[in-house]
């Protein structure tokens, strides 16, 4: 029982910190996009959605 919640505590924390860091690379590609062509703010809305 105590080893079953140790290993889903773990595997929780471990596809949190996977989202966390695409939802974090996803934003820095669309803000990257949004620098090269500053006319559309589509790319920079969603940049900020993603980061929060």
């Amino acid at each position: 029982m105590l080893t079953q919640i140790l290993f889903f505590n773990t595997s929780h924390f471990a596809i949190t910190v996977f989202t966390a860091f695409t939802f974090f690379a996803a934003g820095l590609l669309y803000l990257d996009s949004w620098q090269l062509d500053k006319k559309g703010k589509t790319p920079l809305l969603r940049s900020l959605g993603f980061f929060f």
